[in-house]
């Protein structure tokens, strides 16, 4: 894992992990606050569309 502090304030996370259910709740806790830039999941995926949902 990795943690760096960007210019803007904010924080760029990167993990290398199997997508539990854990994470999933993690995500939808930090709704839009949490950005997720990769991998690119497929829109229709459940894990695509609980990123979109969390940028609502």
């Amino acid at each position: 894992q990795q943690v760096e502090e960007q210019l803007d304030g904010s924080v760029l996370f990167r993990l290398h992990i199997a997508v539990p259910p854990e994470f999933v709740n993690w995500l939808l806790y930090y709704g839009s606050r949490v950005e997720v830039l990769s991998p690119a999941f497929g829109e229709s995926s459940p894990f695509g569309v609980i990123c979109r949902l969390s940028r609502l």
